[in-house]
């Protein structure tokens, strides 16, 4: 069977992943317009705690799985690859198990240090889709590694369409429920309500924790998929493996595996410390902000739902802003993704030509899609803040907010796919700290500018874009060197 070029499965997956961000608006926009600004602060803190331990424990392992397998695959050493995929689908569903316990049993505390007990049953729901991430990780980083990105694709394809169907519908359901428990008792939960909008704040956490459990569901959807797909069209190595048998210990692929996936996952674990920044240092700082100057917040403050705080009003909409911004690297990423295995190939090779090649492709395609993208949200966030979230409350600052995280938008969208390039150069390690530097400046804006009342939650949007402005040039800087590193190592004059 013939694998994939870099182009192919890089256009396998934005085939996939225009299906998927499709989906994805789809699920987004009924969501917030049936949570609103409150429920989406919920939805947003369980979330962002989430993708903490997410990100310590699945992110990074589909990488390592990868490059590991590519790397196999140029020496020819077919059994090998098949036995690495055994024993990481092993490694990867203990890691995930201690995840998803981790986000269990810390639930209380994680959220009361962020001041949202609310947001606890949200927590509980979306835990168990730790484990079955880290399950899906192994058998993806052997598609890929393999260069068949379709099982990839697919995969996410069907999480998107299940994550749309039972997180619109749950929480519709809870609301639904609720409000038939309300006209029929004048209770919810157990709790008395005045009115409608009182009830509908008991509720909301609730609703917002049963559209959580929904991206439990399309994760548990993904790996099914990619496990029918290993069982009923199982990669080319499987046929090949026979005529190499196995020459390593599964253990030492298993200490390989982990040398490569831990400066990914520190990596990982750093970008979502900026989330967590956000978390912890936004609401504080509004509510400074608004303590210093009263008047300029008052207006909004007349939009509030009942129980209802500004520093939740302001937290949602940033948020929501925040996840137009995410779109922008998540297509970019898939370049570095399908880069990856070829250029480690050619780093192996000792084929500097190849990855200048490869480079100018992934660093080309991304300012394709990058540009174009911060222009609209720099310029029309309005109307895209209309078409996805109607005139909710708190409108005016998604658009704004989302207006100022254009430039940072554009400077992520370039960095997500050189963090894959770097790896296959063999430092995975520099974006680590490339990205542990940005988090410090991320976390000095944050600090200062948002108390300040003229700026308020726009500081938070100022600090994300130096933030990954930073990391950018920081990220072409290393680029460089390695790669005249590697051309100096290949030059017979050297």
């Amino acid at each position: 069977m013939k694998r994939q070029s870099m182009i192919s499965g890089a256009m396998v997956l934005a085939v996939g992943m225009l299906l998927v961000k499709l989906l994805g608006l789809l699920c987004k926009i009924p969501l917030s317009r049936i949570l609103g600004t409150a429920g989406m602060g919920y939805f947003s803190a369980s979330y962002t705690l989430f993708t903490a331990v997410y990100g310590l424990t699945v992110t990074g392992l589909t990488g390592a799985a990868s490059q590991c397998t590519a790397s196999l695959m140029a020496q020819g050493r077919y059994g090998d690859c098949k036995k690495l995929l055994t024993g990481s689908v092993k490694w990867y569903t203990l890691t995930g198990l201690a995840g998803c316990l981790l986000l269990l049993g810390l639930a209380p505390v994680l959220c009361a240090l962020i001041h949202s007990p609310k947001s606890q049953p949200g927590l509980w729901m979306i835990a168990p889709a730790v484990l079955f991430s880290c399950l899906a990780a192994a058998l993806r980083g052997h598609f890929e590694g393999t260069r068949n990105m379709t099982p990839t694709s697919l995969s996410q394809v069907a999480e998107a369409g299940v994550k749309l169907i039972c997180s619109v519908g749950l929480s519709m359901g809870v609301l639904w429920w609720g409000e038939r428990e309300f006209q029929r008792t004048g209770q919810v939960l157990g709790q008395s309500a005045s009115n409608w909008e009182e009830a509908q704040a008991i509720l909301l956490p609730w609703a917002s924790a049963a559209a959580l459990l929904g991206i439990t569901l399309s994760t548990l959807a993904g790996t099914i998929v990619l496990a029918l797909l290993l069982k009923h069209q199982p990669p080319f190595t499987s046929f090949l493996a026979k005529q190499a048998p196995p020459t390593l210990k599964q253990s030492q692929q298993i200490r390989q595996l982990w040398k490569l996936a831990l400066p990914i996952t520190f990596s990982s674990v750093i970008t979502s410390v900026t989330s967590l920044i956000d978390l912890f240092t936004i609401p504080s700082g509004v509510r400074q902000a608004a303590a210093a100057a009263p008047q300029l917040y008052f207006s909004l403050s007349q939009t509030l739902e009942p129980g209802q705080q500004l520093s939740e009003l302001l937290y949602g909409a940033y948020t929501m802003a925040l996840a137009v911004f995410h779109l922008v690297p998540s297509f970019t990423g898939l370049l570095g993704k399908t880069a990856l295995p070829a250029i480690t190939e050619s780093r192996m090779g000792q084929r500097p030509q190849s990855i200048g090649r490869q480079l100018k492709l992934v660093v080309g395609g991304s300012a394709l899609i990058c540009v174009p993208a911060g222009l609209a949200m720099g310029l029309v966030s309005p109307l895209i803040t209309h078409i996805l979230y109607g005139a909710q409350n708190g409108w005016q600052v998604i658009a704004q907010t989302m207006a100022l995280l254009a430039p940072g938008a554009v400077c992520c969208g370039l960095a997500v796919p050189l963090y894959s390039v770097l790896q296959g150069l063999g430092r995975a390690d520099l974006p680590v700290w490339f990205l542990l530097i940005g988090s410090g400046v991320k976390m000095a804006g944050n600090l200062m500018l948002i108390p300040l009342p003229q700026l308020g939650l726009s500081g938070a949007a100022i600090a994300t874009d130096l933030c990954y402005a930073l990391v950018l040039g920081c990220c072409f800087w290393a680029v460089w060197r390695e790669k005249w590193k590697l051309e100096a190592k290949k030059s017979p004059t050297q």
